[in-house]
Parts: C-alpha cells; sequence; structure tokens
C-alpha cells in the first residue's frame, strides 16, 4: 500500500475530525465566561488566609509537601516557616538515609550481615522518626501552631527562597 493510498483512504476520518473541531470552535464561545468565572475563583482560593492552616500542615507531606506552602502561600509567614520546617527536616533524614545505605553499600563487607541488619534497621528508625516527625508537624500546623524542630531548628533560619 503506497503513501497516496494511505492518504485517500483516511480522507473521510480527517473530514470528519475536522468538522467535529469546527463544531467544537463554535460552541466554545459559549463555554468562554464560565471557564473564565471558575478561573477566577480558582485563582482566589489559594489567596484567601483562612485556608492556610492547610496549607501548612502539607508542608509536612513526606519529602515533598514543602513545595506547597513555600510557593502557593508566598508571603504567609506562618506557611513559609512550616514549609521551611518540612524542607529541613526532609533534607535531612534523606541525606541520613542515604549515607547510611551508602555506608552500608560501600564499606560493610557481605560477611557481616548482623552489622548490616544493624544499619537497615537504622534506615527503617529513620523512616520511623520522620513520619512520626511529619504527623506531629501536621497537627500542629493544622492548630496554628509553630513547630520547633530541637535539632533542625537552628537551619531554619538559613534558608531563603
Amino acid at each position: 500500500m503506497t503513501l497516496a493510498t494511505k492518504i485517500k483512504a483516511y480522507i473521510p476520518v480527517m473530514r470528519k475530525w475536522a468538522l467535529q473541531a469546527k463544531d467544537f470552535i463554535l460552541n466554545l464561545k459559549d463555554y468562554i465566561p464560565v471557564i473564565r468565572e471558575k478561573y477566577v475563583l480558582l485563582k482566589r482560593s489559594p489567596g484567601i488566609e483562612e485556608y492556610s492552616r492547610y496549607y501548612a500542615a502539607a508542608a509536612y507531606i513526606p519529602y515533598v509537601g514543602w513545595l506547597l506552602p513555600l510557593y502557593l502561600k508566598r508571603g504567609n509567614g506562618f506557611c513559609e516557616a512550616h514549609g521551611k520546617n518540612g524542607f529541613t527536616a526532609a533534607v535531612a533524614f534523606a541525606g541520613f538515609e542515604l549515607a547510611v545505605f551508602f555506608l552500608n553499600l560501600l564499606f560493610i563487607p557481605r560477611d557481616w550481615r548482623p552489622v548490616s541488619f544493624l544499619f537497615i534497621a537504622l534506615i527503617y528508625a529513620a523512616h520511623l522518626v520522620y513520619f512520626t516527625l511529619c504527623a506531629r508537624g501536621m497537627y500542629e500546623a493544622y492548630h496554628e501552631k509553630s513547630l520547633e524542630i530541637p535539632v533542625l531548628g537552628k537551619y531554619t533560619g538559613i534558608i531563603e527562597f
């Protein structure tokens, strides 16, 4: 089958699609006011101050939640403080877990299985501590309280976004 015969075979289908696209474009003018109304509502929602505690609580979604308050609620001190806490905790715990993993992988011989088991148990314990800290942070943010992380708290003031 040559290219010309393939094109001729698809001409009715392409014509049908073109007619459907034409109808869609002509009907789109009826939906534009509705779309504009909904877009304005969505655009205003993140700026409403009554929702700031939800954005602050979202900062403690493990490893990536800090993005929400820092970029969607820029200028809100409460959300930025919790976002910085979430970021500091995520970086610290991910760095610790990666360091322990690579230390185990590179420097512990295969024959030392009990030592390797202890390193892996340390990684799981770090996960448990981190997820507990995230749950505590969500609770504190939801109740509009600030959370001071004991060891990592001094690093949150250094961070600037």
